[in-house]
């Protein structure tokens, strides 16, 4: 039996996979609104996030202040790509357990 063969199994697939995407992309927020809060305080003009999912850099302006830049790094693809891999094999045991009653 395919595992897109009945609307329920494909409701489980979906789900799953929204639902990890939904919380990767939360914690890398959290992630990094963490990091931004704490870079207004650092000196330096680079801080690179946690796990290298991302890179904010600040530049002094002229007229005070400063300008600031994020740049997404490929740990960011790496982690939601292995939350989508952890999601199908999770939708792949609840699939197996429903086949099974």
């Amino acid at each position: 039996m395919l595992p897109f063969s009945r609307p329920e199994y494909q409701k489980i697939i979906t789900s799953s996979i929204l639902w990890a995407v939904f919380a990767s992309i939360g914690g890398f927020v959290v992630a990094l609104i963490t990091t931004a809060s704490s870079v207004g305080a650092s000196s330096s003009e680079s801080v690179r996030g946690p796990l290298g999912l991302f890179q904010i850099e600040k530049v002094p302006q002229a007229g005070g202040g400063f300008q600031a830049s994020i740049a997404i790094l490929p740990g960011f693809y790496l982690l939601l790509g292995c939350t989508v891999v952890a999601a199908l094999a999770l939708s792949a045991i609840r699939l197996r357990s429903r086949r099974e009653d």
